[in-house]
């Protein structure tokens, strides 16, 4: 199984860029392979819709993580400025590890 992936398969990185800041790099357009990985590895469904828009208890931000069935947008931009360096920019062929399991995932989000 796939531990890490390049941030430039995790985001639709503009040709020929070379580093960007975290706030940046975290708000581009995630890559649809990336999502598609993370939902088969978290067994979850992605929501890219906001917390306000859910009208059930799926997304509620209360809801126990053993007991969620998907994962937002914001929780993984999270996740991803919770494993990268703590530099001022960051290259597009760095390395993101890939959580093992929804555990390590909202384990690190909530760090």
């Amino acid at each position: 199984m796939q531990d890490k992936v390049r941030l430039s398969d995790v985001f639709v990185c503009a040709e020929g860029r070379r580093e960007f800041s975290l706030p940046e790099l975290v708000h581009l357009p995630w890559q649809k392979s990336f999502l598609r990985l993370m939902e088969q590895r978290l067994q979850m469904v992605f929501s890219a819709e906001t917390e306000d828009a859910n009208v059930c208890f799926a997304g509620d931000s209360g809801l126990r993580n053993d007991f969620k069935t998907q994962f937002t947008a914001e929780e993984l931009r999270r996740y991803v400025a919770a494993c990268l360096p703590d530099e001022r920019f960051v290259s597009p062929e760095a390395e993101l590890p890939l959580p093992a399991n929804p555990a390590a995932f909202y384990s690190r989000i909530e760090g």
